[in-house]
């Protein structure tokens, strides 16, 4: 006799962080202290953040301490936001919402002209179902600026839900 198949579940998002922020606690995640990679953060926005956006909503997905964020204030960005799912980081600035980049409700449809993410996608459990998530609250013509780790050792690290090539 065959046995009957077991109910699948979905783990919410704050189980999910939970359960990562048991193996890993939030000291080991933040790495974005270090003046070298804050320095790496000036660099590329400078490079690669063009100013035209200056004047729509811009959101930092996985914002962290909000440092991004300060630094696109600095270069004249009017109307910054970030989001994170670390009550503790929320606290910090009030321009900061508290939730998960899979499910960005607290904003509608077509509302953000700019998006940008530093090593981001590679810690969510769907990457792919947040870039949907991303499609939606963006305007039509708006930008997403992503980097992504390269290469294995850095790919391996355990908190890395996902895997991305280099070609990515």
């Amino acid at each position: 006799a065959l046995s009957r198949p077991r109910r699948l579940t979905t783990m919410q998002p704050k189980t999910w962080a939970r359960a990562l922020l048991a193996d890993h606690p939030p000291a080991m995640l933040r790495s974005e202290r270090d003046p070298a990679r804050r320095e790496e953060v000036r660099r590329v926005l400078a490079a690669h953040v063009p100013d035209a956006w200056k004047d729509g909503p811009t959101l930092c997905l996985g914002c962290g301490d909000g440092f991004e964020m300060d630094v696109l204030r600095e270069r004249g960005f009017k109307n910054v936001h970030g989001i994170t799912n670390d009550p503790a980081e929320r606290a910090a600035d009030p321009l900061i919402f508290l939730g998960d980049v899979h499910d960005m409700g607290m904003l509608g449809d077509g509302e953000i002209s700019f998006l940008y993410s530093k090593e981001t996608l590679e810690h969510l459990i769907s990457p792919w179902c947040a870039l949907l998530e991303m499609n939606r609250v963006m305007r039509l013509g708006g930008e997403y600026l992503h980097l992504v780790s390269t290469g294995i050792e850095k790919q391996r690290e355990t908190y890395h839900m996902s895997c991305f090539p280099d070609w990515v």
